[in-house]
This record gives C-alpha cells, structure tokens and sequence, in this order.
C-alpha cells in the first residue's frame, strides 16, 4: 500500500513536472548545476527537487527511497544491481596548500614527502577516504591524515586557512587557484581519479523529464554510452 502511495506521488509529481536529484558535492557543483541551466532554458515550466551533499551511498538512498529519479555520485562504489548505471566523465585529483602555506621542498612531493605534511582528506568513512588510503598503501606508505572533514568545502576552508595540504577533486578549486586563493602542490606521482556515476532504477519506468535531463548529459559529454 505505501509503495503504490509512493508510485502515485511520484505520478502527479512527474504529470506536473517535476524532476528529482540526488547528488554529491562535486558532481552537484561542477556539472550538474551548469547542466540543469541548459534543462531550465528547455523545460522553463519543470520544477526541479535537489537532495545534495551528501555521500554517493546517501544519495542511493534517496533513489531507494522513490525520492529521486536519479542518484548522482564518483566512484568508487558499489552499488546494486537492480540500477541502471551510467558512468562519465572523470575528477581528476591534486594536492592543494594555502597560498602562505609552507612547502619545503622545491621539487614535486613523492608520496612519502606528502605524507610527512598534514592533510586534509574526505572523512574516513567515505569512498574517497578508502580509495587514496589504498593508494598511498600500494605506494608503500601508511595514510594518516591529520583532519578528515565531510565536505569539500569544509576541506577548502581548512586548507586556505593554511591547516594543511588538501585531496581534492581539481575541478572544485580551479576557480580559486586561478585567482590565486591556492596553490597546486607539485606530486611525483598522479593521484587516482575518480568518475562520475549516475544511477536509476531498471524497474521504474523514467519521467519525461528524467530521459530529457540525461538526454543533455549524454549530448554535453558528461556521460558515456
């Protein structure tokens, strides 16, 4: 009774036009808003749900949930089976200081050197904090972090105010460091990317609204086929 409640809510939902997203901070921020202009000025009539911040895992549960038509997230992640998956386009990740920040060294950090510094990292029960724990490991030197925060913007913050070299995903700070509020911190070695992944469910039929807000990521390359 409550999953046919559920299926007539989001019924009326979709019939007034209406389209609902889950998403994570650096998807939300650095595509997924430019891209829902570009679906504004197509469906300036639709009304658009956003659920944003959080982990890939809390935005699956927001599409588990029937809130959202899509859950928007970067790998790594598991997830289940019963969603269509559509991978995209890939974060590259760096290293940032403060620009009154210290860095003793005048050549690009090896991983060990890195190490030695305080960093500023995801929170450790996220994929990303998993993800560049493993790689410092496979590299042959243990990953302690001296903060780890839940949001990029928290990591942004504690890293202008010099607490520390940050890991995060270029394309969140290429504003900043182009206006000199950063500076890229020079590695010996390329940090793992992370990709882009949008999520559905296979058994639910989409919304007009939904086919046409991934109809515009597939065409602006933000997702691959």
């Amino acid at each position: 009774f409550l999953n046919g409640e559920k299926e007539l809510v989001r019924s009326k939902e979709h019939s007034a036009g209406t389209l609902s997203i889950s998403a994570t901070e650096t998807p939300l921020f650095s595509v997924i808003l430019p891209m829902l202009s570009t679906f504004r000025e197509q469906h300036p009539e639709a009304k658009i749900r956003l659920f944003g911040g959080g982990s890939t895992a809390a935005s699956l549960k927001h599409l588990q949930s029937e809130e959202a038509d899509l859950a928007i997230g970067v790998t790594p992640f598991q997830y289940p089976d019963e969603y269509t998956i559509y991978e995209g386009i890939a974060f590259p990740i760096i290293a940032v200081a403060g620009n009154n920040y210290v860095i003793e060294e005048s050549h690009p950090l090896t991983v060990r050197e890195l190490s030695c510094y305080p960093i500023i990292c995801p929170g450790r029960d996220s994929s990303a904090y998993a993800q560049i724990s493993q790689y410092f490991i496979e590299q042959g030197t243990f990953f302690e972090p001296s903060y780890s925060v839940q949001t990029s913007s928290t990591i942004q913050i504690l890293v202008e105010n010099n607490y520390g070299i940050g890991i995060l995903p270029e394309i969140l700070v290429e504003k900043k460091l182009r206006n000199n509020k950063m500076k890229k911190v020079e590695l010996e070695i390329t940090l793992p990317k992370r990709n882009l992944i949008v999520m559905h469910r296979k058994q639910l039929s989409q919304s007009s609204l939904c086919e046409a807000f991934l109809r515009i990521l597939f065409e602006n390359k933000i997702l691959r086929k």
